[in-house]
């Protein structure tokens, strides 16, 4: 029945296999094709690689869905994919900078897993949560604060303010920045994410007047006084309705930020860390002495090989004893400005122990096996893709050359733009309570000098102290207040203005005609508004150089057919 060859194989039989086969690959490209938009190197642009960049920019910019939007965003798709494919052909992933990037983000990417999993429990939140955080975002609060590298220090001062000394005499020792120091340590006004969240939080708690206990911060820790509270008016329950989504998902970030520092902070009493407190001095002064330097690596060890205290133990805890070796992997991913706050011993502990809750959180993710799960290389693989992106951007950006011959024909065919505005020279009285302005107007009126009274009464000592002066200000920088201010003249003055819930006495002393500027006054200004041009013209060449040795195939036929989530 069927033909056999010398060595016995039947033909038809081998036909129906190589056919099967044939087929299954066939099927195989067609439905990998129907899923790939593009190709770029050894990279492909898979439907759902489009449809999560699509959703992410149009919510981003309210972009609209059809065919001209899609087409834009899969070309800048393809740009990033070639400026990364070179990126690896550069070997940016494999030197120094690369493996020890890689290495951080494995580690970043670990502990954010084991955090989801063990930690990132749905936060609880009512009503009453959400509309307090509303008026908060809504207020402008001030406050001064004393600062203390220790919770030893921060005591001391608490018992000094019970004893009587007011801020401004202790603001005076502890500060060594005159706008601090000589203003009580008074911060101004500010609102919600504009300083440490614990800060934030015991701020916010504060009637006007009242002095907080010691608050660990961040960078120490602060004795706090609230001087005074703005809230915005006219607030509507339409307008609270409107932002409560955003609302919900702000709180929710805050609250899980909270958490993740509660539990480390008790994890750390969990381990019960302690310390060889003269190796701990030892190493806050080779901090100290690494802080002064410039150009430090974004990575880079804290001892070197040859310093006797990396084999010093260090510390101890239930996990065992640490040598400054054994944390020196971990200790190396901290970049310099993450150890700019360490000067006392007490910081240092308190740097060393968050890198042993670290290692300790780090070793309970492999234990559970996290590393190992499905999607996890994926998210380090991406996440590495964005360092590699970044570093061509910058590379690109560093490289864009901006002719002389244009900055300077840009100067003279476009020197409107370039105009210095009018400006008026004034001098201020800062005031914190309204009930003092009718005396400081009723002696202004009576002819006293607006120098002298700026010197003996003003809040905003920086300004006090030269006779109220701060300087030249244009329309544009005045805002609202501008027309009232720019119609005095010489000499004059106007107030009380309230200003974020100060209030002021202004006075001119000088005015500004607008000038056009020589080429050398205005050529920051020209530089500034001629690179985005001359960066996208470099982007653009580099790209072009890129795809003469990285081939990118396109498939436009299925871009209309993807579905977005």
């Amino acid at each position: 029945m069927y033909g056999k060859t010398a060595a016995g194989s039947r033909f038809p039989f081998d036909r129906q296999v190589f056919f099967f086969v044939i087929l299954l690959c066939v099927l195989h490209c067609g439905s990998d094709r129907q899923n790939t938009l593009a190709i770029v190197g050894t990279r492909r642009i898979t439907r759902k690689d489009f449809s999560e960049r699509f959703s992410s920019v149009s919510q981003r910019m309210n972009l609209p869905d059809n065919l001209l939007t899609r087409k834009e965003i899969l070309s800048g798709m393809i740009d990033e994919y070639l400026l990364i494919e070179e990126a690896r052909k550069s070997n940016y992933h494999e030197d120094a900078l690369g493996r020890a990037e890689l290495e951080n983000l494995k580690m970043q990417e670990l502990l954010n897993a084991y955090i989801q999993r063990n930690i990132s429990k749905p936060a609880d939140m009512d009503e009453a949560e959400l509309k307090e955080l509303f008026q908060r975002l809504h207020t402008q609060i001030r406050a001064r604060h004393l600062y203390a590298q220790t919770r030893r220090q921060a005591d001391s001062l608490a018992e000094e303010l019970m004893s009587g000394k007011s801020f401004e005499t202790l603001a005076k020792s502890v500060f060594k920045d005159p706008q601090l120091r000589d203003t009580g340590g008074d911060l101004g006004y500010f609102t919600v994410d504009e300083m440490d969240p614990f800060f934030e939080e015991a701020a916010f708690g504060l009637k006007i007047g009242k002095i907080s206990s010691p608050v660990r911060t961040a960078q120490g820790y602060s004795i706090i006084q609230l001087t005074d509270r703005h809230v915005q008016p006219l607030l509507t329950e339409s307008d609270y309705t409107r932002q409560r989504p955003k609302l919900a998902v702000y709180l929710r970030q805050r609250k899980m930020k909270k958490r993740i520092r509660m539990v480390t902070d008790s994890l750390r009493q969990a381990l019960k860390v302690e310390f060889d407190q003269p190796a701990v001095r030892d190493l806050v002064r080779i901090v100290n002495s690494r802080n002064t330097r410039s150009g430090m690596p974004e990575y880079g060890p804290l001892l070197s090989e040859d310093n006797p205290l990396l084999n010093r133990t260090i510390a101890w805890s239930s996990d065992g004893a640490w040598t400054m070796e054994s944390l020196q992997l971990y200790a190396r991913f901290t970049k310099d400005n993450q150890l700019q706050w360490v000067h006392q011993p007490e910081q240092m502990e308190d740097f060393l122990a968050g890198l042993i809750v670290r290692i300790h959180l780090l070793e309970e993710a492999r234990k559970q096996g996290l590393h190992q799960e499905t999607g996890f290389e994926r998210q380090v693989e991406n996440r590495m893709h964005d360092f590699l992106l970044r570093r061509m951007e910058d590379g690109i950006a560093a490289n864009v050359v901006i002719p002389e011959d244009s900055m300077r024909a840009c100067y003279r065919e476009d020197g409107d733009l370039f105009i210095v505005p009018p400006a008026v020279e004034l001098r201020e009285i800062v005031l914190d309570n309204e009930s003092d302005t009718s005396g400081i107007r009723q002696k202004l009126l009576n002819g006293a000098s607006f120098e002298s009274m700026a010197k003996a009464y003003s809040v905003n000592r920086r300004s006090a102290e030269n006779g109220g002066e701060i300087g030249f200000f244009s329309a544009a920088d005045l805002g609202e207040y501008a027309e009232p201010i720019f119609s005095l003249k010489s000499g004059q003055w106007t107030g009380p203005i309230e200003i974020r819930g100060q209030f002021a006495f202004i006075q001119c002393i000088g005015k500004r005609p607008q000038r056009q500027p020589s080429y050398e006054e205005a050529e920051h200004k020209i530089r500034e508004s001629l690179f985005p041009f001359y960066l996208k013209r470099t982007r653009q060449e580099t790209l072009r150089q890129i795809r003469e040795h990285i081939r990118v195939t396109e498939f436009p036929d299925q871009l209309q057919s993807v579905r977005l989530h």
